[in-house]
């Protein structure tokens, strides 16, 4: 009843409805949306049924600390998450206050390492001799750009023009122009010769 008067004493199930339809909105990847509903899965399975205005920095930090011990990384998301959806609930009127701000965001140790020049040699030559042509070639393009793998699958030749390779990042939105004659002295190839190189396989496809 008193829900129906004032959305302070709604459920943080109910606000995250609400702010699930506020992601919604702003065009995010599909990945990225699945990241965000996978927090808030478990933010509403720790503490949904909690009055919003009443939810306390204890319950957020029990909640992210118990996820912590299995997934550290998974954590920081989850708890990055509380952040903004309790910052959304303070600014539309749902809460006074942001629990989740008051919590120390977990340790998680990084477990990705960078590869040496070496390495990948050795892998760029084991994929050249065993697998599919076109894995060689996206190795390379993605060695000389520097771009992740969900955008070296959206490149098309199109892309190219005016002497430069453009490109516009999908997890950070951000709009490069990679010059074509930009070259990797350590493996001598240039991004334009590692375009042809695509090219040369694909075949009639606009794709590299």
């Amino acid at each position: 009843t008193l829900g129906r008067l004032s959305p302070r004493y709604r459920t943080v199930a109910q606000f995250s409805e609400l702010y699930h339809q506020t992601l919604a909105a702003r065009d995010l990847s599909p990945k990225t949306m699945a990241n965000h509903a996978a927090a808030l899965r478990h933010i509403n399975s720790a503490i949904g049924n909690d009055i919003i205005n009443r939810v306390r920095p204890q319950a957020i930090a029990n909640a992210t600390r118990t996820l912590h011990l299995r997934h550290p990384h998974a954590a920081q998301r989850v708890l990055a998450e509380a952040r903004a959806m309790f910052a959304e609930a303070v600014a539309l009127g749902w809460a006074d206050q942001n629990p989740a701000a008051e919590v120390r965001m977990p340790v998680a140790r990084i477990q990705r390492q960078r590869i040496t020049l070496e390495q990948w040699q050795a892998i760029a030559a084991h994929a050249a001799a065993n697998l599919p042509p076109w894995v060689h070639r996206m190795m390379v393009l993605g060695l000389v750009t520097g771009q992740r793998r969900g955008d070296l699958v959206k490149m098309q030749f199109e892309d190219v023009r005016d002497g430069f390779l453009h490109v516009s990042q999908q997890k950070t939105g951000v709009l490069l122009r990679i010059p074509t004659k930009l070259r990797l002295d350590v493996v001598d190839i240039s991004v334009g010769e590692a375009v042809e190189m695509c090219r040369d396989y694909s075949r009639g496809s606009v794709f590299l």
